[in-house]
């Protein structure tokens, strides 16, 4: 998959694969309303017409539950059929993102001197606004460098 920064073919298998089910997993999708106040994520809905698409059952995969003083409780549901593999979908444009830049030094376990450097390149760092305590060198998951910064007109 284009542009996904896989380290070996492997990896861009598996994700293809994820991403092959998770398109399977969403071919059909049932929408529906009820009042049944039990009704969550991952439960099996069997209805009294069993439907061609779903004839054992639906999966809830998303729930909105509404409710006021002056309102009934109601709900509102999307399912797919209960024989599929329900899989997320991989949405990275829902992932969180980082704009700008964060200052960090360069950590390494106890017995490197040097900011240690893993097999594909990576390091890990410790980022200044962070106050926790960590053990040497698990401060952060590996990092590509970006770019170091060692001082005004020095890059």
């Amino acid at each position: 998959i284009y542009g996904t920064h896989h380290l070996d073919q492997q990896g861009a298998k598996w994700e293809a694969q994820l991403r092959h089910e998770a398109a399977i997993a969403r071919q059909v999708v049932f929408e529906g309303e009820s009042t049944v106040a039990a009704l969550q994520c991952a439960r099996v809905l069997e209805t009294d017409v069993v439907l061609p698409d779903a004839p054992k059952g639906q999966v809830i995969i998303e729930v909105t539950h509404r409710g006021a003083r002056d309102k009934s409780y109601t709900n509102s549901y999307k399912a797919i059929p209960a024989d599929r593999r329900f899989r997320l979908e991989i949405r990275p444009d829902t992932w969180p993102k980082i704009a700008g830049t964060l200052s960090a030094r360069v950590c390494s376990p106890d017995k490197y001197t040097y900011g240690y450097l893993n097999s594909v390149g990576y390091y890990v760092v410790r980022f200044d606004v962070d106050f926790a305590d960590w053990p040497k060198g698990g401060e952060s998951v590996p990092l590509r460098l970006a770019k170091p910064f060692a001082g005004k007109l020095q890059t």
